[in-house]
């Protein structure tokens, strides 16, 4: 139930340059520490321990006992090879229960050592021949297990598969099966391979149109669906796919992933992609997804992912997907959950229905039901939505939680009648048949002052209240709580103290349940906080053991921001833009961390819902490092506009994949 991941495949030069932009930021004259802190719950009664013990286990056939091996790197490393040593070394700890040590080459040589890229042993030496200068290994030579890469960048590839392929949860065994292993014989490890006519797939790109500068002629939403279904079979099949514009004339494969408005000439004669639709066809060498929109294009990749899925370890022919007809989808049809993730976390700012008279609750609740969120905080669920929306939501299988909110102290006066501060405007929704509900509240966090007829009063209007629901899987028994919380507007510096104090009572929301419960906590909402403002950096500051949870997904997260006004679908600015977010607390991993990127989301409101896809009660893997595939790095989206993948400077730690 606990297994996972990271976030890779862009195009490759892009791929190689972005890591070396992205660890040259993180280290530049920083030497990376070999030993990280791992996140301790702050639960209380009783205190939770977070460090597995080392699991009592029978040897496993063909297993190797890690607890008897050290981790051996170069003196002279690179911060690819230093980073991929570090992220297996927590890996082991918080994943497997087993407790290494990380030496250097110069120290003594032991009998049983995990050497990662070139060292001064002579297993490396041995072992480098036979890697191509794109290509990685695996092989155990004697007592040692020699990882090694063609170029240092690719280490991260060789991590990945090690642990994503050779490691269970809680074992101190790892299965390497037979070695070597090589990235350019895949037929030698045991995973889903890929055809095409038969022939074996050893190379893959992922494609998308772009015009003659490069820029990619389709939102960002088709950008997105192209790098999740590249990350996915990297992590079905151990191909490294690349993401780069479609090259007409290649003799490789290539998936091409493209709008029906600009990739209406890749269908075959007498097939047209409508609204809901989406295609897959050949075009000549060429395996083609053509969409009327993002949902489409992310239904059409999800039909490839699922195959991957099901055929588990076989072999999977892809042009058996290739039908070359239109398919129609529903909204019901649902984005599944990233592989081995447990539950799907959201937050929606709705924007205020009341401000414009105008009924989007059908478009909210179509992007309700695509996304698929388990559980969602709302923001703005203001009382024309309680009388449509709310309505539509308890229909299609949600429970709505909106208890009457606590008054922020005993001045807390109400603004306008219809604004009255006994109405709830974050409320959060959970699937019925899935969850029970333990406990749940409200307080208002912002005072509301009346001042006429105005809505924001001196402080806030009263829609800024943080809820709280304690929430039980009737199957597994797991619990964790989602808070939903609308804070207030403004870049001021006055602003941040009184977003300061809010953030403050929120925290002490959150150590109240934690302490009650011994159980991870999801923060959603609409913080109107950027990453780079003071508010924010007080929330997740190291004492308060809440992390952002883009900064801890382990396969990557979503570009741009998420409160557009433009009404269209464009990555106009960088992560560090965004004001919705998603927090955590505790023992929970956070494996994707996304925005809903359709059109229709855009039509619906002026934020984007925001959306994590989790694992509760499992440890999370904290490096000090950037996903290679978080991001979209330099990419050109949108006829030019460029996308840089940053590291705001107070996140101290990120997670990498499993």
């Amino acid at each position: 139930m606990f297994k996972s991941m990271l976030f890779k495949a862009l195009s490759l030069a892009l791929m190689l340059s972005m890591i070396c932009i992205i660890f040259a930021g993180c280290y530049g004259s920083v030497e990376t520490p070999d030993t990280l802190n791992t996140e301790k719950s702050t639960a209380a009664n009783p205190p939770a321990d977070t460090t597995p013990p080392v699991p009592e286990e029978e040897p496993v056939e063909g297993g190797i006992d890690l607890t008897e091996y050290c981790i051996v790197r170069s003196k002279d490393a690179s911060s690819d090879v230093r980073t991929a040593a570090t992220i297996f070394k927590n890996f082991l700890s918080v994943y497997c229960g087993v407790e290494t040590e990380i030496k250097t080459d110069d120290k003594a040589a032991t009998e049983k050592e995990i050497l990662f890229g070139m060292t001064n042993r002579a297993e490396s030496s041995a072992a480098i021949q036979k890697v191509e200068n794109t290509g990685w290994s695996i092989e155990l030579v004697g007592d040692k297990i020699v990882l090694c890469a063609g170029t240092n960048s690719d280490i991260v590839h060789t991590t990945n598969y090690l642990v994503e392929h050779c490691l269970k949860k809680n074992s101190r065994y790892i299965v390497l099966g037979e070695t070597p292993i090589l990235s350019n014989d895949i037929s030698a490890a045991n995973t889903l391979t890929l055809s095409m006519d038969g022939t074996q797939l050893k190379y893959i790109k992922v494609a998308l149109l772009a015009d003659t500068n490069g820029a990619y002629l389709d939102n960002v939403g088709f950008v997105e669906a192209a790098l999740l279904l590249a990350d996915n079979i990297r992590i079905s099949s151990a191909v490294t796919p690349t993401v780069s514009a479609y090259a007409a004339d290649a003799s490789y494969f290539q998936i091409l992933v493209t709008s029906a408005k600009n990739g209406s000439a890749y269908l075959p004669s007498g097939v047209t992609v409508g609204n809901m639709q989406y295609a897959i066809c050949r075009k000549g060498n060429s395996m083609v997804i053509v969409a009327n929109d993002a949902m489409g294009a992310e239904m059409g990749t999800q039909l490839i992912i699922q195959s991957m899925q099901n055929a588990g370890k076989g072999n999977l022919e892809l042009n058996a997907l290739c039908q070359g007809v239109a398919l129609s989808y529903t909204y019901g049809s649902n984005l599944n959950l990233e592989k081995d993730a447990e539950y799907r976390i959201m937050s929606y700012n709705l924007e205020r229905v009341e401000l414009n008279n105008v009924d989007r609750s059908e478009l909210h609740m179509n992007n309700i039901l695509f996304y698929n969120p388990d559980v969602v905080g709302f923001q703005e669920f203001c009382t024309d939505l309680k009388n449509t929306l709310g309505l539509k939501i308890q229909r299609n299988g949600y429970t709505l939680v909106e208890p009457i909110p606590e008054k922020y102290n005993d001045a807390d006066d109400s603004c306008a009648s219809r604004y009255s501060m006994y109405n709830n405007y974050t409320a959060i929704a959970y699937k019925t048949n899935k969850f029970t509900l333990l406990e749940s509240g409200a307080k208002r966090i912002i005072p509301s002052k009346t001042s006429g007829n105005s809505i924001q009063g001196s402080y806030g209007w009263p829609g800024y209240t943080c809820t709280w629901a304690v929430l039980k899987d009737k199957t597994t028994g797991e619990v964790f709580v989602v808070t939903s919380l609308h804070n207030k507007t403004g870049g001021t510096a006055a602003d941040a103290e009184k977003k300061i104090v809010s953030l403050g009572i929120v925290k002490g929301i959150v150590d109240k349940l934690v302490k009650n419960y011994n159980c991870p906590v999801f923060m959603v909402g609409d913080y109107n906080s950027k990453e780079t403002m003071a508010d924010y950096k007080s929330f997740i500051k190291a004492d308060n053991k809440i992390f952002d949870s883009r900064y801890v997904a382990e396969r990557g997260y979503s570009v741009g921001h998420s409160h557009d006004t433009s009404g269209t679908v464009v990555c106009s600015g960088t992560t560090a833009n965004a004001i919705d977010h998603i927090f955590v607390t505790g023992n929970a991993r956070v494996l994707r961390h996304r925005y809903g990127h359709s059109i229709s989301v855009a039509k619906a409101s002026d934020h984007k819902p925001v959306f994590i896809d989790v694992i509760v009660g499992a440890y999370p893997i904290e490096t000090d490092t950037t996903a290679v595939f978080a991001g979209f790095g330099s990419m050109k989206i949108n006829k030019g506009i460029t996308v840089a993948a940053t590291k705001p400077e107070n996140i101290a730690i990120k997670k990498m994949s499993e």
